[in-house]
């Protein structure tokens, strides 16, 4: 591994970079660290990003309980209203408290933590809502759904250190629609108080320390477990994965040899 510096004087995480931390050490490092190309791209990611696109529009322009709405955004952008991505815009529908008021959509926050060594905090909020003296903080997932509860998820979890401050007297509520499936499956609601708040901001720093310990040191080991590893965008090329392939990425057409 190149001597350059791995880490800024204060470092940056995110939901999704803890994530990964949490998930894999070699994950974090070629994903954040690195900045790598994905070797293993799936398609999960292209059809989330749809999805997200689609409900901001939705939003934007009106909303999104009307099916005929829903049809003509699909029609527009070349897609049937009768498919997956249609199911996904419907049981959003079925979920979503509008027509109260939007915080916003697609909502970029960024919070620093001084209670040690600095750290900034940063996030997508997918859609933010203030109904019944509550802040309601939106995630959109399209894949399918992780076991555990939301108050144990460091994405929620950080989530809701990042909303806080927009919350402003309201009760805070993080809660996840898992769109490719029945609203019965989507965990249950957090609603973090001050104290939860405030251990969250403990757990990240204790998770910005280990990364730094790591970067200082230069160790991010692959987990090398088959069944993460299988899903990993990055198995193909990792020395510790536990299920390698080919990789998928363009290669240049290098001619004859």
């Amino acid at each position: 591994m190149s001597r350059e510096r791995l880490l800024p004087d204060i470092p940056s995480v995110s939901p999704s970079s803890l994530d990964d931390w949490e998930r894999c050490r070699r994950l974090y490092l070629d994903r954040h660290l690195l900045r790598l190309p994905e070797s293993d791209a799936g398609t999960g990611a292209v059809t989330g990003n749809l999805v997200h696109d689609l409900l901001r529009h939705l939003h934007g322009q009106g909303d999104c309980h009307d099916a005929t709405r829903r049809a003509s955004t699909l029609e527009n952008h070349g897609l049937p209203d009768d498919g997956p991505v249609a199911g996904m815009l419907a049981r959003h529908a079925d979920r979503c408290p509008s027509p109260a008021a939007a915080r916003g959509h697609e909502l970029e926050v960024v919070r620093v933590a001084r209670g040690g060594p600095v750290w900034i905090a940063t996030g997508r909020l997918d859609a933010v809502w203030e109904h019944d003296g509550i802040l309601d903080v939106r995630d959109y997932k399209t894949g399918m759904p992780r076991d555990g509860s939301l108050a144990e998820d460091v994405r929620a979890r950080a989530q809701a250190w990042l909303a806080a401050p927009l919350a402003d007297g309201l009760r805070l509520r993080v809660r996840y629609e898992h769109l490719g499936v029945d609203a019965s499956a989507d965990p249950e609601e957090f609603e973090p108080d001050a104290d939860d708040l405030a251990s969250i901001e403990v757990d990240i720093g204790a998770t910005v320390h280990a990364i730094r310990d790591a970067a200082a040191r230069r160790e991010f080991p692959g987990v090398a477990d088959a069944e993460l590893c299988r899903t990993c965008a990055y198995r193909s090329i990792c020395p510790d994965s536990a299920s390698p392939g080919e990789p998928t990425w363009p290669m240049p057409d290098l001619g004859p040899v």
